[in-house]
């Protein structure tokens, strides 16, 4: 479990390598930039993998930059959006 960090890029995990995610969760992180959850700059594999709340300017989620290419197998993996609280008057 990877939860409550944040960073410029990749508020969880910032990745510039190859990449196999199996069996995590990525849950309350934050990226200033890019990919609240996960960026990757190489090749990624994602798979029976949650990520809950996480948030970013850009890719809230997972951002995925460069030439290579980011696998993830949608049917195993779980993508809880975040909806923040308006504040209250």
């Amino acid at each position: 479990i990877v939860g409550g960090n944040s960073a410029t890029d990749g508020g969880g995990l910032y990745s510039l390598g190859a990449l196999t995610m199996e069996n995590s969760s990525l849950r309350n992180n934050h990226a200033f930039e890019t990919g609240g959850a996960l960026y990757t700059a190489g090749t990624a594999a994602v798979s029976l993998s949650i990520f809950e709340e996480n948030s970013a300017g850009e890719g809230g989620a997972i951002a995925s930059r460069g030439e290579d290419y980011l696998r993830y197998q949608r049917s195993t993996s779980a993508f809880v959006p975040w909806f923040p609280r308006k504040e209250q008057a």
